[in-house]
């Protein structure tokens, strides 16, 4: 599919990309007013689209927007479109602003790239990736909880990742605690509280952004009898973990084997992450009929 016929969304319509503009007076691009939301489609159905939504929904509130759509009309969107590019697995970007002037009313568009199971991205994820240590420190506000459109420190992180030859980029507090990565949460085995073996995710009141995926690893974790807690997280806790893995919706579950030059755990996929994406499969095929 080229970018040239490829259908997009905008204001509630289905265009070609040609056709599908954003006014250079929006408030998204002027100012990051605005708000997005990634996620996959498995079999031509939108997972976690609920989520999804709850998430939007409280950053709108959050900024000021008011949703010109519910729940059901953002699945209906993004399934919609990946039926008018003949993609039943893909990932879609769903994006609102506050429009334009101060009045708005809010803009909303959404672009799709087909997902291919075997592109280098998604082999990159299955065996374990490296990261680096972001040059980023990034303090604590509560606009960290919202999915804005100010994403640049994590493009900064990002941007370093890629040169470094890495997958990503874990930015770090000023404290020095680790928060997350550019595009993913966090989560190592390690030693909780009184020193029970347990799943650690950096304190979100460290300033996170709540993961979609994350949330669903939490409950997928405690399903399988897995002890969650959160905890705030030096660099040198992830070299004493056993195993850590990545999480977002585009990626799922993605092993983080090595940091810098340093080995995590045994440098291959932990029993915990391999038993975690099983059970995400599974949880895709329950929702979405399978992958």
């Amino acid at each position: 599919m080229s970018a040239r016929t490829a259908v997009r969304l905008l204001d509630g319509r289905f265009l070609p990309a040609s056709l599908a503009g954003v006014p250079l007076d929006d408030r998204g691009l002027n100012y990051g007013e605005g708000l997005f939301e990634t996620l996959r489609l498995y079999g031509g159905r939108a997972f976690e689209a609920e989520a999804h939504f709850a998430r939007l929904s409280r950053g709108a509130k959050t900024l000021g927007i008011r949703l010109p759509f519910g729940a059901r009309e953002f699945r209906r969107f993004v399934e919609a479109l990946g039926r008018k590019n003949g993609a039943p697995s893909a990932r879609v970007r769903f994006t609102v602003t506050a429009g334009s002037g101060e009045e708005g009313p809010a803009r909303t568009f959404a672009v799709l790239e087909p997902y291919d199971s075997k592109d280098p991205f998604a082999r990159e994820c299955a065996d374990g990736v490296r990261a680096i240590l972001s040059s980023v420190r990034r303090p604590a506000w509560d606009l960290w909880r919202v999915k804005s459109l100010n994403y640049l420190s994590s493009r900064i992180a990002w941007r370093e990742a890629r040169r470094a030859g890495a997958f990503e980029g874990l930015l770090l507090s000023p404290e020095g605690f680790l928060l997350e990565g550019s595009r993913t949460n966090l989560f190592l085995a390690g030693r909780g509280r009184g020193g029970a073996k347990a799943l650690l995710e950096p304190d979100p009141a460290l300033g996170l952004l709540p993961g979609v995926t994350a949330a669903l690893v939490r409950s997928l974790a405690r399903r399988l009898g897995l002890r969650v807690e959160r905890a705030r997280i030096r660099r040198e806790d992830l070299f004493r973990a056993s195993e850590a893995f990545l999480t977002n919706s585009v990626a799922e579950i993605v092993p983080l084997v090595r940091v810098g030059a340093r080995r995590v755990g045994a440098g291959r996929p932990g029993p915990a992450t391999r038993a975690l994406q099983a059970a995400y499969r599974s949880a895709v095929a329950r929702a979405c009929g399978g992958k």
